[in-house]
Parts: structure tokens; C-alpha cells; sequence
């Protein structure tokens, strides 16, 4: 299990920040989190690398960014508890490599499959 500080960010983090922050963890994802630890959207090097192809100011925050590119979406996600066999058919099904697991709305534990 990883530690969750190090792939956390606020929605004020820039994108170059953010990117940072994935470069560093080696784990491909950014949970990004309001001030209550509240999972408001993700980011994955995918999303990032998008960002850049599509000439995106690497200063602008992730809040701005996600009012552009998530509208609407939601990160997958499954309450702790949730059985492995549940998670992996919850991340095959929606093509995913990283699933959050939320407890009572704050993350506190994340899982993945690489």
C-alpha cells in the first residue's frame, strides 16, 4: 500500500506540480483532494501528457483544469471493504489502473494494479 501524502495534491496545484508529483512516486496517478481530504478528481500521467499535446499552460491549476477536461466525471472509486475480487472487476470493467478506496468520503486507502 502507498502512502497517500505522497501522491496527494489541493486543486490549487499547478499542473507542472502535479506532474512533479506523479514523476516522483512512480505510480502514475495524483489524487486531488480538498482541505477536508475530500477526493475530488484524480489525474494520471495520460491526463498530463494530454494537457501538454493540447498546449495547456503547465502553470494553470488543476482545478482550472479539471473545469475543463472533467466536467461531469467522476473518479471511480470503492468503499474500503470493497473485495479484491470487486475492485479488480470494478478496474477491468472501467479500464482503469488505480482505484481509490474512499471511507466515508475521506481517502484513507488506495489501491492499485500496475
Amino acid at each position: 500500500m502507498i502512502d497517500i501524502s505522497l501522491i496527494s495534491v489541493s486543486p490549487e496545484t499547478r499542473l507542472q506540480d502535479v506532474m512533479a508529483c506523479i514523476d516522483r512516486s512512480a505510480v502514475g496517478i495524483a489524487l486531488v483532494a480538498d482541505g477536508d481530504r475530500r477526493l475530488l478528481f484524480t489525474m494520471t500521467d495520460g491526463d498530463l501528457r494530454r494537457a501538454v499535446l493540447h498546449g495547456l499552460n503547465l502553470d494553470m491549476p488543476a482545478a482550472q483544469w479539471a473545469s475543463t477536461w472533467r466536467v461531469g466525471i467522476l473518479p471511480v472509486t470503492a468503499p474500503i471493504g470493497t473485495s479484491l475480487v470487486e475492485q479488480l472487476r470494478l478496474m477491468h470493467e472501467h479500464s482503469i489502473r488505480h482505484l481509490p478506496l474512499l471511507d466515508d468520503g475521506l481517502y484513507r486507502r488506495w489501491y492499485s494494479i500496475l
